[in-house]
């Protein structure tokens, strides 16, 4: 207390400040906004009277499944409860139990994220364009310190080839890309045609560079969705970069890139300019005649 006039005098409190939301408030909020809303549109939609309350339900629980990728996505957070047991079993009696029928009430595009520089490290490919630029380069080097008349020629040499081996590597990339979407839109038409996909819902690749590669269809997240098999199934159907055969049909356990680098299928030796760049018997690199 102070004192005013001889008076004790207590002094006003100060109202503490708001505090900020949580993020569990943010997604607890935007939660019941969403719910509100889904609530107010199936309202509307049993009012609309087209068919009555029951079947409404039941096609909105399964184009909300469509719509996440597969049957179990809706009780995949608590697959043991008992709402989980009851909402499992109401879906399997709309779309059937395998869900044959679940794709016909998919109303969202289909969206595959794939980066083509995280495949090409999956498929141990990526480094093998600098391993041969780094061979090259070795080459060079030893034949400059066994004749130092032809340093101004080995460097050209050496620009020259860097240059080759990056724009083999731009094509391969980009050739795989295309193969990629290919093979995807091949097993969206196998799924029209077997599970019932309307033709009205898209589906497209999207690329994403290497600081989203978390974003990938691929990635654990997307296990068991339909996303997940169409791009499980393009990348077993696309040939690697040095290859003809799909990766289904490559045999293991060496990865693309151990069977390239076996094989003398490296990135220079795939073209002709640089195809005298070979490596010797004990691993060493050989710069060839015109050295």
């Amino acid at each position: 207390m102070t004192e005013h006039n001889g008076e004790h005098v207590r002094p006003a409190v100060q109202p503490a400040p708001p505090s900020r939301p949580t993020d569990w408030d943010q997604r607890a909020s935007a939660y019941q906004r969403h719910l509100n809303t889904a609530a107010d549109a199936l309202v509307a939609a049993i009012r609309s009277n087209v068919t009555d309350g029951a079947e409404t339900i039941s096609h909105l629980l399964a184009t909300a499944a469509a719509n996440l990728g597969g049957m179990h996505t809706l009780t995949a957070a608590r697959p043991g409860s008992w709402e989980a047991d009851y909402v499992d079993r109401f879906l399997a009696s709309t779309v059937g139990s395998d869900g044959d029928y679940l794709l016909s009430f998919r109303t969202a595009p289909i969206e595959i994220v794939e980066c083509v520089e995280a495949a090409m490290v999956d498929l141990d490919i990526d480094w093998l364009y600098d391993d041969s630029y780094a061979l090259i380069d070795q080459a060079e080097d030893d034949a400059v310190l066994e004749n130092e008349t032809f340093a101004d020629e080995a460097n050209e040499r050496v620009a020259q080839a860097e240059s080759l081996i990056y724009q083999l590597r731009d094509h391969d990339y980009t050739s795989y890309q295309d193969a990629f979407e290919r093979q995807v839109r091949a097993a969206a038409n196998e799924l029209r045609q077997t599970r019932h996909l309307p033709e009205s819902v898209p589906v497209h690749v999207r690329w994403v560079d290497w600081s989203e590669r978390d974003q990938t269809t691929g990635a654990p997240e997307a296990w068991g969705t339909e996303e997940f098999g169409l791009w499980e199934t393009a990348r077993q159907q696309t040939p690697p970069p040095g290859f003809a055969e799909p990766l289904a049909d490559i045999p293991g356990p060496h990865t693309p890139g151990e069977i390239l680098r076996a094989t003398g299928r490296m990135p220079h030796q795939r073209i002709a300019e640089l195809a005298h760049y070979n490596r010797t018997d004990d691993g060493s690199a050989e710069a060839g005649e015109s050295s």
